[in-house]
């Protein structure tokens, strides 16, 4: 009796504090509530997935040395008030000093560079949409500042953004390549922590050697010419600056100052006063190749229609590790958990402008030429969708893609917004089974694609 007794007491009692917490501290009553986890969200296990993958791809979990395979997972879990949690991350394979080719992919740290740079330029008349021009320094650069997928007509580093992320524009990205300089870009991103990153050349640019992607073009910020007759400023924008001579544009090449007299050859008004920011051409001295093992791909190689009987070298190109790809996605979404130097300093209109570049569809840009390509164009996690087939409103991806030499790259944040699961997945690997380079004969429809559509799916829908 007095045990029973003694709990009544104690139960009363109870109850009585937990009314007064609720009126002197209800919130941190609700904050509590609020912080729980939900359940439903709780994390996968990557090995397991592998291992459980379908018979023709379980080559990657059994033999991920030969094709170079790495993944990594990061759950995000969200509390009751949606602030995220990142769990646990979980790798496979992962070596940092195994080379792999990262082809697009660099794409995603040229773009934030790019933009980062903008702010640093410190002009209030300067910012993603400005107009921008680029001029010949020398053989084999190309001039540029036209741009018919513009709904200006003019290029601009925001154009250039959003044509890196919806098609993987190459021409967008070596021309943001140009703009920042080798140096600078190799020297920042090593700032930042991303030590073994490199780019050393420009996309899909065979005509550059090494020596010569050294050098980036002259460029220059400016306002477009106010016209009164909307015809002339049309045939002026149609202008194609690569049959201009570089003396023509390039004031360091030619003694007589650009004035107002040219711009009808080159569309702008090319005065000084128009002239928002310009920068010299640049040739960077440094050597900034990367230390990778195995960076000799291949038993053999085609050049033109000859077999080169030697392994392609890749000790001069290209490098980006598969962690640092992840770092660098967890920058641009959940900055609050990444150290600080990781960060790009960019403008909040300009990270707005990259993550709605990532997610953003063809179909989606308002560009018609971009329209007509299918949804999984650039998403490779989405290849198992015919070409008529749209991605599924409630499955979100935010993501960069890369697809080279048989090297095939997925570096995206996904979410399933019905279920309310979402990851961060970044996965590489080397598809090629005859180990010929340049013969377009790679295993990405039978192996590669197959194996991306397995792993979203594994950690989003089912």
């Amino acid at each position: 009796m007095k045990k029973t007794f003694l709990h009544k007491i104690l139960f009363q009692n109870f109850i009585f504090i937990k009314i007064l917490f609720l009126i002197f501290f209800p919130k941190e009553i609700f904050a509590q509530e609020n912080n729980k986890i939900n359940k439903k969200q709780m994390p996968k296990n990557l090995k397991k997935i592998l291992k459980n993958a379908p018979d023709n791809l379980k080559v990657f979990y059994k033999n991920p040395k030969k094709y170079r395979f790495q993944a990594i997972y990061t759950p995000i879990i969200r509390k009751a008030d949606n602030t995220p949690v990142l769990g646990k991350t979980q790798i496979f394979g992962v070596k940092n000093n195994e080379y792999f080719y990262p082809a697009s992919v660099v794409k995603l740290p040229i773009a934030l560079c790019a933009l980062e740079k903008l702010k640093k330029i410190n002009n209030p008349q300067i910012n993603a949409q400005t107009p921008i021009a680029f001029e010949v320094g020398h053989k084999p650069q190309t001039a540029a500042q036209n741009d018919t997928t513009s709904q200006s007509g003019f290029a601009s580093v925001g154009h250039y953004v959003e044509k890196i992320f919806v098609t993987s524009d190459n021409d967008a990205s070596n021309r943001l390549y140009e703009f920042l300089g080798q140096k600078y870009l190799n020297q920042n991103l090593h700032q930042k922590g991303y030590k073994n990153f490199c780019v050393t050349h420009r996309l899909a640019s065979p005509q550059y050697s090494i020596a010569e992607n050294r050098y980036t073009n002259p460029m220059y910020f400016f306002e477009p010419i106010i016209s009164k007759n909307p015809d002339e400023l049309s045939e002026l924008r149609k202008t194609n600056l690569n049959e201009i001579k570089a003396s023509d544009l390039n004031p360091e090449l030619n003694s007589k100052k650009v004035n107002s007299k040219k711009e009808v050859n080159i569309g702008v008004n090319n005065s000084e006063k128009n002239i928002l920011y310009s920068q010299k051409e640049e040739h960077n001295t440094d050597n900034f190749f990367h230390k990778a093992k195995n960076s000799l791909i291949g038993k053999s190689y085609m050049s033109g229609e000859k077999e080169v009987k030697n392994p392609l070298s890749f000790k001069e190109r290209n490098f980006f590790p598969l962690t640092d790809m992840h770092q660098m996605l967890k920058t641009v979404f959940f900055p609050e958990f990444c150290p600080k130097k990781s960060i790009f300093d960019i403008r909040n209109e300009d990270l707005t402008l990259v993550k709605n570049a990532m997610r953003l569809l063809p179909r989606q840009s308002v560009v018609k030429e971009y329209q007509k390509l299918p949804d999984h164009y650039a998403k490779y996690f989405f290849k198992d969708l015919k070409d008529d087939e749209k991605i599924p409103e409630h499955l979100v991806i935010y993501n960069k893609v890369g697809m080279a030499f048989g090297f095939l790259v997925e570096n995206a944040y996904m979410i399933n917004e019905k279920t309310k699961e979402e990851c961060m997945l970044s996965v590489c690997m080397y598809v090629n089974e005859n180990e010929i380079l340049n013969d377009d004969k790679y295993e990405y429809d039978s192996l590669g694609f197959p194996l991306l559509v397995y792993l979203r799916k594994a950690f989003l829908e089912w």
